[in-house]
This record gives C-alpha cells, sequence and structure tokens, in this order.
C-alpha cells in the first residue's frame, strides 16, 4: 500500500491510497474461501469449486466487490496510522478504480483551537428599569382579557366583537369560509388579511359587503402571498367592549394573594423586572462568548457545521409533524419549505453553535471547571421536578452512564460560561463559586 498524495485544508485530510497487488491478492482469496464455502455450484460439492469458476459464477468483479469490503478499511486504518493523521469522525470514501485498487479518504480532523486573552474582555450587562408606563400597559392588557361583550344596536366600530359569515377566494380557491363566526374587530389584526377590520367598520347589522384585500407576506400559503383576495361578508349580530374597571375588587380576581391596586402593580412589576433580566443575563452571556469567540484562533472542518446544520433541521422537522394533524398536511407544508431554504436559515447559527462550542471546551480545561456526582444527581432532580408519576422512571432513565455523561457537559458548560461572565465583569475572585452553583 501507498499513499499516492496527502492534503490537509480546511481541517480535512484526502489521502489517495493505492493498494499492493499482493494487499489485493491475499483478500481475494480470503473472499473466495469464505464464499466458497457458504454456495452451491452445480457440479461441484459445496467448499470444493476452483477459484476461477467461483469467480466466474459470482460475475465480473463479484470477488473483488466483497475483499473490498475489508480490504478498504483496513487500508485506511493502515494509512492514518504511517500518516500520523487523529480523525475526528468516519472518512467519507470514494473508489476511484479497480486496477489497482485506489481510493480516496476525505478524514474531518481534529479542530484546532488557539484561545485569546479572555481575561481582558471587560463588559457589563445592560441595567433593568422597570418604568410605570410598562406596567400601566400590562393591566390594560389584562383588562382587555377581562373584557366583556353586550349587544348593541350601532355600525361597527374597532373593538368590537361581531359575528359574521365570511367566504374568501383567491380566484377559484376558496381560502375561507365560516358561517357566524366571532370576529374581534382590531386595527392590528391581520387575518384573515391587512385591513380586513377596517372593512368591517361602519356596517350595520344584517349588513352584507364585497371588498378586496392582498394577502400578508406572512400567509401560510406561499403561492398565494400577496394575491388578492375577494371577500365576502355578512354582519349577524354587534357587541360592544366594555372593559374592567382598575381597582381594587379587579385586582383581587387576577391573583388568589392580590389585595389592591397597588398589590397587583407591584406583583406585575417584580414578574416583568425578572423576565426582563432573565432576558438581559441570557443576552448578556452571548455577548461573552462572542467577544471570546472573536479573539480565538478556530480551524475545525466542515462536517462539524454540517451535522449541527442535519440535527437543528430534524429538530425543526419534528416540532413541525407534532404541529398538523395528518401525514398529508405534513408533507404540503414539506414542499413549501425545501431543504437548501432550511440549510441556508440554519448555518449561520449552526456555525455560531460549532465555535461556542469548541471555544467554552478549551476554556473549561484552562479554568479547570470540574463537576461531581452530587452536581449531576442534583440537576437530574431538577430535570424530573415536572414528571409526576414518572419521576422515578426519568430518574433511572437519566442516571445511565451516557445521559450522566450529557448532563456532565451541560453543567461544565454553564459553569464555564458563568467564569467568563465574572471574569468579564471584573468579578473573577468575588463569590465565583455561589454563582457557578446557581
Amino acid at each position: 500500500m501507498k499513499v499516492v498524495n496527502k492534503i490537509i485544508e480546511n481541517r480535512e485530510a484526502l489521502l489517495t491510497i493505492e493498494l499492493d497487488q499482493a494487499e489485493i491478492e491475499e483478500s481475494l482469496q480470503k473472499s473466495y474461501e469464505k464464499i466458497n464455502r457458504r454456495i452451491e455450484i452445480p457440479g461441484f460439492r459445496k467448499g470444493k469449486a476452483p477459484r476461477s469458476v467461483l469467480e466466474q459464477h459470482l460475475g465480473k468483479d463479484g470477488l473483488l466487490e466483497d475483499a473490498l469490503k475489508s480490504l478498504i478499511p483496513d487500508a485506511y486504518k493502515n494509512a492514518i496510522r504511517e500518516q500520523q493523521i487523529e480523525p475526528l469522525t468516519e472518512p467519507s470514501i470514494k473508489l476511484n478504480k479497480k486496477e489497482p485498487v485506489t481510493f480516496e479518504a476525505k478524514i474531518p480532523l481534529l479542530p484546532i483551537v488557539k484561545i485569546g486573552d479572555y481575561h481582558k474582555i471587560k463588559m457589563k450587562p445592560e441595567k433593568v428599569n422597570i418604568g410605570e408606563d410598562e406596567i400601566n400597559k400590562i393591566v390594560d392588557e389584562l383588562r382587555q382579557r377581562n373584557a366583556t361583550y353586550n349587544p348593541v344596536n350601532r355600525p361597527v366600530q374597532i373593538t368590537d366583537l361581531v359575528t359574521v359569515d365570511i367566504v374568501g377566494a383567491v380566484g377559484t380557491e376558496t381560502i375561507i369560509s365560516k358561517k357566524a363566526t366571532d370576529y374581534h374587530v382590531i386595527s392590528s389584526m391581520t387575518y384573515p388579511a391587512p385591513g380586513f377590520s377596517e372593512k368591517l367598520v361602519n356596517m350595520k347589522r344584517d349588513e352584507e359587503k364585497k371588498f378586496s384585500l392582498k394577502l400578508s407576506k406572512n400567509y401560510h400559503k406561499k403561492e398565494l402571498v400577496g394575491k388578492e383576495a375577494i371577500f365576502h361578508v355578512r354582519i349577524i349580530e354587534i357587541k360592544e367592549e366594555k372593559l374592567p374597571e382598575v381597582d381594587d375588587e379587579f385586582a383581587k380576581t387576577l391573583w388568589p394573594n392580590i389585595k389592591n391596586v397597588d398589590d397587583l402593580k407591584k406583583e406585575l412589576g417584580e414578574n416583568l423586572k425578572n423576565s426582563k433580566e432573565g432576558k438581559v443575563k441570557a443576552e448578556f452571556e452571548d455577548q461573552v462568548i462572542e467577544a471570546v469567540v472573536e479573539k480565538s484562533e478556530l480551524e475545525y472542518p466542515a462536517v462539524m457545521v454540517d451535522e449541527e446544520v442535519k440535527n437543528m433541521i430534524a429538530q425543526y422537522l419534528q416540532q413541525l409533524s407534532m404541529s398538523v394533524q395528518t401525514k398529508s398536511e405534513y408533507e404540503k407544508m414539506l414542499k413549501n419549505i425545501p431543504r437548501e431554504k432550511l440549510v441556508t436559515r440554519y448555518k449561520p447559527l449552526a456555525t455560531k453553535r460549532v465555535e461556542s462550542s469548541l471555544v467554552l471546551a478549551k476554556i473549561s480545561e484552562a479554568e479547570k471547571i470540574e463537576v461531581n456526582d452530587n452536581e449531576i444527581d442534583a440537576e437530574i432532580e431538577i430535570m424530573i421536578q415536572d414528571a409526576g408519576e414518572r419521576k422515578d422512571e426519568q430518574r433511572q432513565y437519566l442516571k445511565s452512564a451516557q445521559n450522566r455523561d450529557y448532563i456532565k457537559r451541560l453543567i461544565t458548560t454553564r459553569k464555564t460560561v458563568h467564569r467568563l461572565v465574572d471574569i468579564a465583569k471584573g468579578n473573577r475572585n468575588k463569590n465565583t463559586k455561589q454563582k457557578e452553583a446557581k
């Protein structure tokens, strides 16, 4: 065997390997002996047919194809050992020619990660402030959710709830057909088409109307986006919206522990602050990781991003299949989402994930981040807290060696991110252990 050439580029090695005739002959003989013991050839006892007869019986290259099943993997292993190559994953093999047997092995190599001086990264997270107007906006939303509607004898106005017959079509294709359906007349409503609510304003009970509107750019059927739809509507009933007054009685109806409006606004403010702080924390962690990645030098094979894209698409398709009721509906939706489009959509995020993962793994080594069994057990208990009667079953499942290793990696990554955040904030030696444990 000889390696004709070796190219290493973008953390991928391309080996062209030519096998010696002696190696090929030895493998052919083994295949002959194995197959000869297994099959019967007319005129010969099992295992007694000459090799030339067996080759004729199998057809051209039949024996060689069987021999190559073991010959190529063995030759590949010898080649990477000889060339001192450490593969990341299995190679892709391509047979170039059969005389002499020559094949190519494209081999993803282990990434090279050189971390920049992340101790010099200094950043501060955005401060969270909650304004009175934000709280009042939530109060208005709660009033909206608790509104009542009373029949009125007047034309339709914005905020009314109407009972209406609706038929809509684009050409000969019906896109909506509903009888006596409730429709909330709101300016921001884009269903079934932008501007539909405004067309209902000033209509009276039992009045019918025909009008056209262009479908939204986000319309679920891509082939109909931007097309003009013709709608026929008939108003059956008009109900006026009545919002509850913001008083202590209203506040008490929302949560058991709320006694008055002040309690309500305090509770809403704390919830909003916690939500904003969670969002700011996640965004700040992303910013710190991005800053570290920018300071680092990374070389990795493209297959790492390809695999991450494949995983993301698989997850998306699983969620999509769970969102529809029938297989035909799922297949119809798939036709509107070409795989190439999904690859384009997910590749930037997949690249970011791969680079972040490589950097964090290297930093966890540099910072000597450790995770003990008690931390893994505690994480498992958190993961199963909503499992109800299946708690014991889920606990046993998560305690398998494979799952414990996965959970350990999760905790290691989390603790590494916390360490980086502390460094960026200048809090490297201030309560680091407590923060990592959260």
